[in-house]
């Protein structure tokens, strides 16, 4: 505070409490906040690991941004008036409701709190919405036209409305468990959802032109997913015990492709970056490619395959065909394969003179190699 001290004298008068733009108190044992009609020209608050409970705000329309943290016992926040309000975060807590309605300037939220049902659709000026390990069970969102990433992980929600939200980027729910319904309709700016642990029984993220990264792991409810079209999509993780029907035709950029479920088909024709495929553990029966060229790793381990066709994937490098029922597997194209699982099939021979690079086989006793 002593920069604000003009006069030296260790105490602030009025004019020297209005010239404060930046407060920060720590482990101070303030445990009300109020009189912020004196600070006239605050604008940044951080309090962080005190005994505060109370923070009264009201009034204070030139304030730009509030953070509150390690405060356990804080449980009340006054935003009335905050009109000039663009970041708040509260980490920690007892903080069970929060009215936004006069934050029409907030561009960024980060709450970690006992809150269960909120309304930001006031906020329309959002452009970052986080909200984590919080009892949270509805998020009123509304038309908020400016968000480009929000985080909902470790929460209660049932439902995620994000259908007016039309320019948002990022979407993460991580061990969101109760999620079981999602509305979204970005498929211009949506480049990256992450949703892992949710109770989504169907995805449909066909034409999603711009979305580079989709991690949908241990979704043991999921059971359809469509990302066709999706012509930017790089990587892509799904599944989690109970997927049936993947489509992923016309995804010309994947190049990292891991699912997991009950799958008897999965057609990746087209897919011509593809560069490592683990689509083992499923109930395959059949596995197609065509213009796979740049595949290097494959593992279609554990599954019903009885004939697998390789010839075009002269890129292959490490292939996993194990525990599958085939009888026979032709190798003679995939010149650069330098390693081989066959254990617990119906092989019993390998041609490998077309494979100089073939050093590692696991095979089961009694197989013979041919080099």
């Amino acid at each position: 505070m002593s920069k604000y001290d003009s006069d030296g004298d260790k105490i602030l008068d009025p004019e020297e409490i209005a010239r404060i733009t930046e407060l920060k108190l720590q482990n101070k044992k303030v445990v009300e906040f109020k009189g912020g009609e004196y600070l006239t020209s605050l604008e940044s608050l951080d309090i962080n690991g005190d005994d505060v409970k109370v923070l009264d705000l009201s009034g204070m329309s030139w304030l730009k941004r509030v953070s509150v943290s390690s405060c356990e016992d804080f449980e009340t926040i006054d935003l009335t008036g905050c009109t000039g309000l663009e970041e708040l975060t509260i980490n920690n807590g007892n903080l069970t409701e929060i009215d936004l309605s006069d934050c029409s300037s907030l561009v960024t939220l980060r709450l970690e709190t006992e809150i269960k049902v909120m309304d930001i659709s006031p906020c329309t000026a959002f452009e970052t919405v986080e909200i984590m390990d919080s009892p949270t069970e509805r998020v009123t969102i509304g038309e908020l036209e400016k968000l480009k990433h929000i985080t909902v992980s470790r929460t209660a929600l049932t439902e995620l409305d994000l259908s007016g939200c039309r320019s948002l980027e990022e979407l993460t729910g991580f061990e969101t468990e109760q999620l079981a319904s999602l509305k979204i309709d970005c498929r211009d700016s949506l480049r990256s959802i992450n949703l892992t642990h949710t109770q989504l029984d169907r995805l449909d993220l066909s034409g999603y032109t711009a979305l580079s990264r989709a991690d949908l792991r241990f979704n043991d409810y999921l059971t359809e997913l469509d990302v066709s079209g999706d012509s930017a999509l790089k990587e892509l993780s799904c599944g989690g015990g109970q997927l049936e029907s993947l489509s992923v035709s016309g995804c010309t950029a994947l190049k990292n492709l891991s699912c997991s479920g009950i799958l008897t088909e999965l057609d990746l024709s087209g897919c011509t970056a593809l560069s490592s495929v683990d689509c083992s553990g499923n109930r395959l029966t059949s596995l197609k490619f065509d213009k796979c060229e740049t595949l290097t790793a494959l593992d279609c381990g554990d599954n019903q395959l009885t004939e697998l066709d390789v010839s075009g994937l002269t890129g292959l490098e490490k292939f996993s065909c194990d525990n599958n029922p085939l009888t026979a597997i032709d190798i003679s194209a995939c010149v650069n394969l330098q390693s081989l699982n066959i254990e617990k099939t119906g092989i019993t021979e390998v041609n490998k003179t077309n494979n100089p690079k073939l050093k590692d086989i696991r095979r089961d006793f009694g197989v013979n190699i041919i080099s």
